[in-house]
């Protein structure tokens, strides 16, 4: 039987994905996030999900926060912001081609749990250029709002995040196309060809784009970021680098916490096969993550939060009861049960995790230490000096226990 995640949130029923429009408001955070309560699969006509924190590691579930209407292909991914009044911006899929996104906006009310939609106000992609125009980020830039939106090029030659701006988050003006890439899949970034959930914002002093990164025909996903150089239209990116190690960690999110820190939350993905038989939900959230910049690396420590409800444990031999957390110098371990085995393998300067034989990590670490929780099915990690999050799904378990290598 599935064992249903302590602190990686999932919905009581139904498939999710994408987070989006975390905000603090009146002593509560709250996770919006894509959300089908029909199924355990995706469908095109989306409800924005809802829940709510006080410490950002406990998640209490609400009602949907805003249903599609019959009309509408589906209320895709967006973002939030406290104005003077909760404000959301979803995006909605044009009816005859969904790779021309529209925006909507939505005035909520103090508790963010009823939205009257304005209209839209972002009518598609500025030109045919471009193709797959969704995931709407708006932030406060001085006086002004910028909304920051993924596309890629019509041709496929490469992804492309593209800015508008605001004085009142109603009527927005193009300002230009933000960043851009080619496509090279065999380049050591794969930009992919499309873009999606485009998150920019300033951290420690520096300017940071992460995009989800898309490549069509194979499906292939990866959570990318770059830190660089912005004059206010264009961004010029320094370094591109890999925030979500492997294929799990996808359509990150940003946002400040109640002390101002920028911290980041991502989809765990998992569909078709993926989801064990019989089981009422799809999909979990990563756990919270801070965001620091050191020399040219996005390092991403959990959320200092966890410390508390949560503090990290030596490595030791066991069985896993619950959601454990250990803190250790890089060496091999394995959790298994009575048909199952996966090794972790962390080297001088890698890390391989083997489920059953079968490689489903192999990445570069070159750490002095490891943070990793270990949550139902759900193995999230962090390396000291290592940019971004390390994410493994185990297969189900009946009792699964620590051995050390």
């Amino acid at each position: 039987m599935r064992r249903r995640p302590e602190i990686h949130f999932t919905p009581d029923h139904g498939w999710m994905n994408d987070p989006h429009g975390i905000v603090f408001a009146d002593g509560r955070y709250h996770l919006f996030y894509q959300y089908n309560p029909a199924a355990t699969e995706w469908h095109h006509h989306l409800s924005w999900g809802h829940a709510v924190s006080t410490d950002l590691v406990h998640w209490t579930e609400l009602a949907p926060a805003i249903d599609p209407l019959d009309d509408e292909v589906g209320l895709w991914s967006g973002s939030v912001v406290i104005a003077d009044a909760p404000t959301m911006f979803y995006t909605l899929p044009h009816r005859d081609d969904w790779s021309h996104g529209q925006v909507v906006a939505a005035r909520g009310n103090p508790d963010l749990t009823s939205w009257q939609r304005l209209g839209i106000v972002v009518g598609g992609p500025p030109s045919d250029e471009f193709r797959d125009f969704r995931d709407p980020h708006v932030r406060r830039d001085g006086s002004r709002w910028r909304m920051t939106l993924g596309a890629g090029k019509r041709d496929l030659t490469g992804g492309c995040a593209l800015q508008y701006s605001s004085s009142d988050l109603t009527q927005w003006t193009y300002d230009g196309v933000l960043a851009a890439e080619r496509f090279d899949a065999t380049a050591p970034i794969n930009h992919g060809q499309v873009w999606e959930c485009p998150q920019f914002l300033p951290i420690d002093g520096q300017w940071m784009l992460t995009v989800s990164a898309m490549e069509m025909e194979q499906t292939y996903v990866l959570q990318i970021y770059a830190l660089g150089d912005y004059d206010g239209v264009q961004f010029t990116p320094r370094r591109w680098g890999n925030f979500g190690h492997g294929q799990l960690p996808y359509a990150m999110t940003t946002f400040t916490d109640a002390d101002g820190a920028p911290c980041a939350m991502a989809w765990l993905r998992e569909s078709g096969v993926d989801v064990p038989s019989g089981s009422p939900w799809a999909g979990a959230q990563s756990i919270v993550h801070e965001l620091r910049i050191s020399g040219d690396r996005l390092l991403a420590p959990f959320h200092r939060n966890l410390d508390a409800v949560l503090p990290a444990v030596m490595l030791q031999a066991g069985t896993v009861a619950g959601a454990t957390r250990f803190r250790f110098l890089p060496r091999a371990f394995a959790i298994a049960d009575t048909n199952h085995y996966v090794e972790f393998a962390f080297a001088a300067d890698r890390v391989v995790v083997q489920t059953d034989g079968v490689t489903v990590l192999d990445e570069p670490a070159a750490t002095t230490a490891v943070d990793i929780v270990i949550d139902a099915e759900w193995v999230e990690f962090v390396c000291d000096g290592v940019e971004g999050i390390f994410v493994v799904k185990l297969p189900v378990m009946t009792s699964p226990s620590i051995v050390l290598r």
